[in-house]
């Protein structure tokens, strides 16, 4: 019974005490968002470096920068953006250069920007379920229906002058 007594006491004192533990999660959350906060705020910087292989404009960059919450969903709405433009190359079964899209007549920094900006206007306006679900889609129907049109139609073209002259 003595055992007991002692026991009782020990978790009546854990029970009634404030925690260190509660305190240092608190600190943890603080630390954690001040960090995801520098990240975030740097989130341009960072994916234009070098070693960070990525297409998407600086315009898109900070647009995506400005609608994230967090430095993950920032990174994860980039990915989303190169699978999206990954799945649209399989439909059409071709490769996309995004720095080439220029020379075939499209301004892809403006239209990439306006995709996405679209997405997110349509999040302010409406209940979206998913927001990566809705990127990947308008970014991938962007790539079909307007960049890998004109590079399919400018191949065409070119096709089309490399044919002899009928005299």
């Amino acid at each position: 019974i003595k055992d007991s007594t002692v026991i009782a006491k020990i978790a009546d004192n854990l029970f009634y005490s404030n925690s260190i533990d509660t305190n240092r999660h608190i600190i943890d959350t603080e630390t954690d968002q001040l960090q995801n906060q520098v990240l975030l705020d740097n989130f341009v910087d960072i994916m234009q470096e070098d070693s960070i292989n990525t297409f998407v404009p600086e315009n898109v960059l900070n647009l995506i920068k400005t609608f994230s919450s967090s430095y993950s969903e920032a990174q994860q709405t980039v990915q989303t953006i190169h699978n999206a433009k990954k799945k649209a190359e399989e439909l059409e079964q071709t490769i996309v250069v995004y720095e080439e899209l220029e020379s075939y007549g499209i301004d892809a920094d403006k239209g990439l920007y306006m995709t996405l900006l679209k997405a997110y206007q349509k999040q302010k306006t409406e209940k979206v379920n998913n927001l990566q679900n809705l990127i990947f889609v308008y970014v991938k129907n962007w790539f079909v229906e307007k960049a890998i049109a004109a590079k399919l139609a400018n191949e065409q073209r070119e096709t089309f002058n490399e044919l002899p002259t009928v005299s």
